[in-house]
């Protein structure tokens, strides 16, 4: 379980986040929506530890986030963050690699480097893998870093994957592939999952629950079926309940 204790985060005199608590289970994918500006990212970066709350905590199995060694912290979930630019000559195959640091002590390179191969595999990037991730697509770009993160926590149960936008970059085959992929590993794996995302279509299919962010506040939480729907999307989005019909699935 990773929960977040009345989060407070703020840069000079601007409230990012106010009193957000929250749990987030194994075996569930949670999906955190919202505006623009309505802190999701902040949100994710304190569940991670890469950002320091102003005020409030998170715990990860009942232990600070803090508290955590950076090497066991990164064995026990992997995080992708929107902005990810490699301006290196490092492959594809090398990116997906890199996902196997925090075990290299373990001296076990030749089970490292078939995980990358099986990652890069089920992210249909394995034609990738000599390319130089600069010269790929953006969309090529994220399935191979998503395949870095998968690669990180392979075959680790109840661990953690915290993603933010994974699928923005990705046409409309390799979404529904990599949630129906991660969805997959929650069942088998037990992963707990968090994802930030602006596609109310398919958080409404893939996410077991959703919360919705206004103002730096959660204005909305509970089972993905039953908060996705026009009434709190009129709300959250402030656009007309005749419109948000449109996005409201079911």
């Amino acid at each position: 379980m990773i929960s977040a204790k009345s989060l407070c985060y703020g840069i000079a005199k601007q409230t990012i986040l106010w009193d957000v608590s929250a749990e987030f289970g194994t075996g569930r994918i949670s999906v955190v929506l919202g505006p623009n500006g309505a802190g999701k990212s902040t949100l994710l970066g304190c569940l991670t530890g890469s950002i320091a709350p102003t005020s409030g905590s998170v715990e990860i199995r009942g232990r600070s986030v803090t508290d955590y060694p950076l090497i066991e912290l990164a064995q026990l979930r992997a995080v992708l963050s929107q902005s990810h630019a490699v301006s290196f000559p490092f492959t594809a195959r090398e990116i997906v690699l890199m996902g196997r640091n925090p075990y290299a002590s373990a001296g076990n390179a030749r089970e490292d480097e078939e995980i990358a191969d099986e990652a890069l595999h089920v992210m249909d990037a394995w034609a990738l893998r000599d390319r130089l991730v600069p010269s790929l697509s953006g969309g090529e770009q994220q399935r191979v870093h998503i395949a870095r993160v998968l690669a990180q926590i392979w075959a680790r149960n109840d661990a953690y994957l915290l993603l933010d936008e994974p699928t923005s970059a990705l046409d409309l085959k390799h979404q529904y592939q990599a949630l129906d992929l991660i969805r997959g590993l929650c069942d088998t794996e037990n992963l707990g999952v968090v994802i930030v995302m602006h596609d109310l279509t398919l958080a409404r299919q893939f996410a077991d629950r959703v919360y919705f962010l206004k103002d730096g506040s959660v204005a909305k939480e509970g089972e993905s079926r039953d908060v996705i729907n026009a009434a709190t999307i009129s709300d959250i989005y402030g656009i007309s309940e005749e419109y948000a019909v449109l996005h409201a699935g079911g």
